[in-house]
């Protein structure tokens, strides 16, 4: 193969290597937008847990109120 067949053949490798892999790309964005929701879901059945907890202890509190003014 002569000298000018091989640079050919190398550029066309690291030409292919260079392209941007869109595939690759979409997919990776998917998989990050899948794990945002995901922890975002989470975080919303915490703060939802929680809201819950504090309505309890208020309830809790107000009941305690009304027995001692009784």
């Amino acid at each position: 193969m002569t000298r000018l067949a091989q640079t050919a053949r190398m550029l066309t490798a690291a030409d292919a290597e260079a392209r941007f892999d869109w595939d690759r790309y979409a997919a990776e964005q998917c998989a990050a937008r899948d794990d945002f929701t995901a922890r975002l879901d989470a975080a919303e059945a915490r703060n939802a847990r929680f809201g819950t907890m504090l309505d309890n202890i208020a309830a809790g509190l107000i009941a305690g109120m009304e027995e001692g003014c009784a």
